[in-house]
């Protein structure tokens, strides 16, 4: 960034503290998309919304290919304990959100009554993460939003 270390630990505490601080912003502008699809009346439309809303985020022009969520846990190493448990607990809470969205819809009689909204959130967040880890390997000229079309 070009700034010396004193000026760094001035302006955003410790390393730990500014990637909070970038893991915030980031979670704040993806939050739209998550929110819009959780408000969606049946189950399938909020999954739907779900898949389409990744795929537009982490390929979309503007955007660093990827999920920070997500390449931050593969890449983090054994002395950063700390911001792997802060994006597990992010995770975690984006999931949780998912399940109660999907308990919701099956009592309200939208999924069937056998239906696990734990088991359906778990599979459609690793379908999320998935999707994150393959915008990374997609050829620019290859949009793999076109795949959703």
């Amino acid at each position: 960034m070009g700034i010396n270390r004193p000026s760094h630990y001035a302006a955003f505490g410790s390393r730990e503290e500014l990637f909070r601080k970038a893991l915030d912003r980031y979670a704040e502008q993806q939050r739209g998309f998550l929110e819009d699809a959780l408000k969606e009346p049946v189950a399938r439309t909020v999954t739907d919304r779900l898949l389409a809303g990744a795929i537009n985020v982490v390929t979309g022009r503007r955007n660093p290919k990827g999920c920070l969520m997500v390449q931050g846990a593969l890449v983090s190493s054994e002395g950063a304990q700390a911001l792997r448990n802060e994006l597990i607990s992010r995770r975690v809470a984006r999931e949780t959100a998912i399940r109660e969205r999907f308990e919701r819809a099956k009592s309200e009689g939208d999924l069937p009554i056998d239906s696990q909204p734990a088991d359906l959130a778990r599979y459609v967040v690793a379908l999320l993460q998935g999707i994150a880890v393959q915008a990374l390997a997609v050829q620019p000229e290859k949009n793999c939003s076109g795949l959703w079309r």
